[in-house]
């Protein structure tokens, strides 16, 4: 399923699941991991990208960025978009989960946004 996914993402010639445009792990990536902001990761259990998602917020993790992972059991990939129009219980947890998040960690002032 990955590798379709990349098909139709990816001119057929730079085919890799290593492509800088949708892997962040790639070495020497710019800009470096250290210098993300703190990130919010949520994972489905049944999610296809499940291990590279929890794979990225593991690396910003290691150079010291918050990076929790949320991860919603009986849910599959774009779960938190699909569902929250079903009113799911995960797509709602995982909504309310979002809204903590932002105001625990971004604030607005003078038209900026600051982490």
């Amino acid at each position: 399923m990955c590798t379709l996914a990349w098909k139709l993402f990816l001119p057929e010639e730079e085919l890799s699941l290593d492509h800088p445009a949708g892997n962040p792990l790639i070495p020497d990536r710019s800009p470096p991991l250290k210098l993300m902001p703190p990130t919010l990761t949520i994972v489905a259990e049944h999610d296809w990208m499940r291990d590279r998602a929890i794979a990225y917020s593991e690396a910003l993790r290691n150079v010291n960025v918050v990076a929790p992972v949320l991860e919603y059991k009986d849910a599959v990939h774009e779960f938190a978009n699909l569902d929250i129009l079903l009113k799911t219980p995960q797509a709602q947890a995982c909504a309310e989960d979002i809204v903590i998040w932002v105001k625990k960690y971004i604030s607005r002032r003078d038209n900026e946004f600051s982490y």
